[in-house]
């Protein structure tokens, strides 16, 4: 639908809208009166649309973390929906979408860590790159796929960076961009020692899709502190939670010696749908 979409919109019981402008919601408001509506927010500064009165921005965020950001950084309230992981991402196995990483680039079963995150310093790269360097042991896999410019500079400078320092223990890989694509990156998942997520300072995970992800596939994390993470994943069984570089250091350093975690998804689509119905009521 394009142009008057909002005059379709106008028809509907209720209007779940996702988009990044919200634009549709702002021509319900303005020209239909229109109120039954959410609008969904991920980032924790993406309280500046829809463009209405305050009253009017029914926000809905995925912790409660990002619901209090939002009161705080704007004044503005909002409702919490923590996201759903589909059944898909579940504990097993399938050697057919492992081979390819096998194959390419030398991985092996719980052989390395994982960082399935944007390429950029707000999640972390730039500590990657300093754990790759102080452990050149361990092997450390960045899913190198991004279609946005400014993701792609800080890839292809930390590329250039691996080379010049010649760091064989990292490896930059390129998950299929195919109807399979999910089917490769669970693998990659379910067979990672742990997630690395380390925030940059003054950064907000809301939620983490690439976390809850993994933890369904039944990968820890080694996650920075943050009211969201302890919000969202439990300590010693879904996670270790680092406060600072250190930390993270000596999680890698002792990794073979922590007890064994055990992650479950707790996040269903199940879940995700009654909340929204609750929403709509």
């Amino acid at each position: 639908l394009q142009g008057d979409t909002w005059r379709t919109l106008l028809d509907m019981d209720f209007v779940i809208d996702m988009s990044a402008a919200c634009t549709n919601i702002e021509y319900l408001v303005y020209y239909g009166d229109y109120k039954n509506y959410v609008c969904y927010r991920n980032g924790f500064s993406a309280h500046g649309f829809p463009r209405v009165y305050n009253h009017l921005r029914h926000y809905v965020v995925p912790s409660f973390q990002n619901r209090d950001l939002f009161k705080s950084l704007a004044g503005h309230t909002a409702e919490v929906a923590h996201y759903g992981i589909a059944g898909f991402y579940h504990p097993g196995r399938d050697d057919e979408f492992f081979r390819l990483f096998e194959e390419t680039y030398g991985l092996s079963e719980k052989s390395y860590f994982l960082f399935p995150h944007r390429p950029t310093p707000d999640k972390g790269i730039d500590i990657i790159m300093k754990l790759a360097a102080e452990f050149p042991n361990e092997v450390f896999a960045i899913t190198a796929n991004t279609p946005i410019q400014e993701h792609l500079q800080f890839l292809n400078t930390m590329k250039a960076d691996a080379t010049s320092k010649n760091m064989q223990n990292l490896k930059f890989i390129e998950v299929p961009q195919n109807p399979l694509h999910h089917y490769y990156k669970r693998e990659l998942m379910r067979r990672a020692k742990a997630v690395l997520s380390p925030y940059g300072k003054g950064y907000y995970e809301g939620f983490g899709l690439s976390n809850a992800e993994a933890v369904a596939c039944g990968c820890p994390l080694l996650i920075s502190d943050s009211p969201s993470t302890r919000e969202l994943w439990q300590p010693d069984k879904d996670c270790i939670i680092c406060g600072h570089y250190d930390d993270f250091a000596a999680a890698i350093r002792g990794f073979s010696t922590l007890p064994e975690m055990q992650p479950v998804n707790r996040y269903t689509t199940e879940k995700y749908a009654e909340r929204y119905l609750q929403l709509v009521q």
